[in-house]
C-alpha cells in the first residue's frame, strides 16, 4: 500500500502495490522548525480547513504547490503523482513511520525520477552545489543513489541539471564515484566498502554513532563475507575512541606471528580484498587478549605490498575471516 499527492487534484489517494501509478519522489528539508511543516493531518481535512491549514504554513504549502506543478511540468503531464513524506506519511501512526522508513530506499528506488529540493541553494552558484544542507542530511546518500533518476532544483524551483550534469560537484562533495551517479545500478556491483546495504535495522534513538555502526557491520555479515566491510577510514571514530574488535578465525595461537605482521607496535590484518589497482589492503591492528585484536588508527588503510618481507604466500595465511565482536 501506497500513499501519494495527486498533482492535480491536490487530494492524497491510496494504491495497492500492484497497482501503484508512476509517480515523482520528493527529496527535501524539513523546516527548521517541524510545526511548521504541512503534514498529513492538515492534506487530510476538509477543502476549507485544508486550506486554513496551509495558509498557517505558508513556506511549507509553497514548497508542496510548487512540488505538484514542477511534476506536471516537467512530465507533460504524463506523470500525475508525487510521493512526500511529510504528507504521504502519519508521522504519529508508529507503526506506518516504521514501515515508511524500512521502505524508504525501495520507494527512491520505484519512483519514475526524484526531484531534490535545496531549499537554500541559489542557481547562479552550481560550483559551490555541495554548501547545501541538503548534503547534510541523514537520508541524502540513499536518496542520491536509489533513483533512476535525480534532478536537483534550486531554491525558486529552477532546475539546476541532473545527476549527469553534476557529477563532478556531487562526487566532490560525497566522494561517491562518478560511475555510481551516471547509472545506479553499478551500485548492485560494487563492493560493500562502497555500497548501500539491502538489510533492516531497528532503530535505537540515543545509542550513539559508535554502536550503531558498529550494528551495521554486524548486520551487513550475516548476508555478506566480503572483507571490504571494514575497510573505511574515520578520523571521526578514531577521535571517540571506537575500536572494532576483531578475532581470526582457524589459526592455530601457537602461530599466531606467522599470520599477523609487526608494524611499529601494532600489528597487520591482512584482508581478503584488493583495492581498485589490485593490490591487497590491511588495517592496523592492536592485540587484547588471546586471539581478539582490534581496530586501531582507523584513518588509515594498510597497502600490503609495501610491507617488507610480506610474500604472497604470506597473504593467503594472513587472510582470515575477520568478525565483530562487543568490546569486554
Amino acid at each position: 500500500m501506497i500513499r501519494l499527492l495527486n498533482a492535480e487534484s491536490f487530494t492524497l489517494q491510496q494504491f495497492k502495490d500492484e497497482e501503484n501509478p508512476p509517480y515523482v519522489i520528493i527529496s527535501h528539508r524539513w523546516a527548521e522548525d517541524p510545526s511548521q511543516e504541512v503534514v498529513y493531518d492538515d492534506m487530510a481535512q476538509p477543502p476549507e480547513l485544508r486550506s486554513f491549514r496551509l495558509e498557517s504554513k505558508p513556506t511549507s504549502a509553497s514548497k508542496i504547490t510548487q512540488a505538484c506543478q514542477k511534476v506536471l511540468e516537467h512530465t507533460n503531464g504524463e506523470i500525475k503523482h508525487l510521493w512526500l513524506d511529510t504528507v504521504c506519511i502519519k508521522q504519529d501512526n508508529p507503526m506506518e513511520l516504521s514501515t515508511a522508513i524500512n521502505s524508504m530506499y525501495r520507494l527512491y528506488e520505484e519512483a519514475k525520477v526524484c526531484f531534490a529540493y535545496l531549499s537554500d541553494f541559489p542557481s547562479t552558484e552550481v560550483q559551490t552545489l555541495g554548501q547545501s544542507d541538503w548534503f547534510n542530511r541523514g537520508w541524502t546518500l540513499q536518496e542520491l543513489i536509489a533513483p533512476r533518476e535525480v534532478q536537483f532544483f534550486d531554491r525558486d524551483w529552477r532546475l539546476l541539471g541532473n545527476r549527469w550534469d553534476l557529477r563532478k560537484e556531487l562526487t566532490s562533495r560525497t566522494n561517491i564515484d562518478e560511475k555510481y551517479l551516471i547509472d545506479s545500478m553499478f551500485i548492485n556491483f560494487a563492493s560493500v566498502s562502497k555500497r548501500i546495504f539491502d538489510v533492516n535495522m531497528p532503530l535505537l534513538y540515543g545509542e550513539g554513532k559508535k554502536r550503531a555502526f558498529r550494528r551495521l557491520q554486524e548486520e551487513i555479515m550475516k548476508h555478506s563475507d566480503d572483507q571490504t566491510l571494514f575497510v573505511w577510514r574515520s578520523e571521526d571514530l578514531a577521535s571517540e575512541g571506537v575500536a572494532i574488535y576483531v578475532r581470526l578465525h582457524d589459526v592455530p595461537i601457537d602461530r599466531m606471528d606467522e599470520f599477523i605482521g609487526k608494524i611499529v607496535g601494532t600489528h597487520v590484518g591482512a584482508l581478503a580484498c584488493e583495492d581498485d589497482r589490485g593490490r591487497g589492503m590491511g588495517v592496523h591492528l592492536q592485540h587484547l587478549v588471546g586471539d581478539q585484536y582490534q581496530r586501531v588508527k582507523t584513518n588509515e588503510i594498510l597497502d600490503l605490498s609495501e610491507i617488507e618481507g610480506v610474500t604472497d604466500a604470506d597473504l593467503e595465511y594472513l587472510q582470515k575471516n575477520l568478525c565483530v565482536l562487543e568490546p569486554r
